[in-house]
C-alpha cells in the first residue's frame, strides 16, 4: 500500500487526476448502491407490514362475522349454572333434599338442615342451608367432595368441625368420629329471587 501511494506521489499530474477521479467515482457509485440496498430494504419491510396488516384486517372480518348465537352456544347451558327449581321456595327444598340425598350416597347422617338467607356478592344471586351433619372422617370428606363436585355448581362456605369420638389417656376409644356443620351456596336464577331481599354474603 505505501509503494503504490509513493508512485502516485511521483506520477504525472495527469496521472494523479485520473487516479483520483477514479477514486471519487468510485465511491460516489458506491454510495448509490448503499442507498439503493437501504431503498429496497426498506420497500421490502412495507410489503411485509401490508401483507400483515392484510392479514389482521382478514382474521377481524372473520371474527366479526362470527354468529353471536355461537358466542351463547359456548357458554355451559342454563341448566349447569342454576339450582334447579320454579320458584324460590321450591329450589330452597330441593337444595336440602340434593344435599340429604348426597349424604345419603356416602354414609353421613344428616342431623338437621336449614335455609340461611339468601345472598348477592357481586350481583350474583345466592342461596344456601347450614347443614349439620355426622360420620366418619371418610365419609365427611367424601360428602364434602360430593357437593363441590357436583352438578349445579355448590360452594362450601364454611364448616365448623368437630370430633365426637371419646378419648381416654390420649386414646380414641372407638373409630374417630365427626360432627360438621357445613354452609352450602348454590346459584339460583336471578329470576326467582328478588334483589331488594338479598343480602351480601359474609
Amino acid at each position: 500500500m505505501t509503494d503504490v501511494l509513493i508512485g502516485l506521489m511521483n506520477a504525472s499530474r495527469r496521472v494523479q487526476r485520473l487516479t483520483a477521479l477514479a477514486m471519487l467515482g468510485f465511491w460516489f457509485f458506491l454510495a448509490i448502491w448503499l442507498v439503493t440496498l437501504a431503498i429496497v430494504h426498506l420497500r421490502e419491510q412495507a410489503n411485509e407490514i401490508d401483507e400483515k396488516r392484510l392479514e389482521l384486517g382478514r382474521l377481524n372480518a372473520l371474527l366479526e362475522k362470527k354468529p353471536a348465537d355461537a358466542e351463547s352456544a359456548s357458554l355451559p347451558p342454563r341448566t349447569d349454572l342454576y339450582l334447579d327449581g320454579e320458584t324460590m321456595p321450591v329450589t330452597k327444598a330441593r337444595l336440602q333434599q340434593r344435599i340429604s340425598d348426597l349424604s345419603a350416597q356416602t354414609g353421613v347422617v344428616v342431623a338437621s338442615i336449614n335455609n340461611v338467607p339468601d345472598a348477592s356478592p357481586d350481583a350474583v344471586p345466592l342461596i344456601g342451608v347450614v347443614a349439620d351433619i355426622q360420620g366418619s372422617l371418610n365419609a365427611i370428606h367424601d360428602v364434602i367432595r360430593q357437593v363441590e363436585t357436583s352438578k349445579p355448581p355448590l360452594l362450601v362456605r364454611k364448616a365448623l368441625i368437630r370430633m365426637t369420638t371419646p378419648v381416654q389417656e390420649g386414646q380414641l376409644r372407638a373409630p374417630l368420629q365427626l360432627a360438621v356443620t357445613l354452609e352450602i351456596y348454590g346459584s339460583a336464577d336471578p329470576a326467582l329471587i328478588a334483589p331488594a331481599k338479598a343480602t351480601p354474603l359474609r
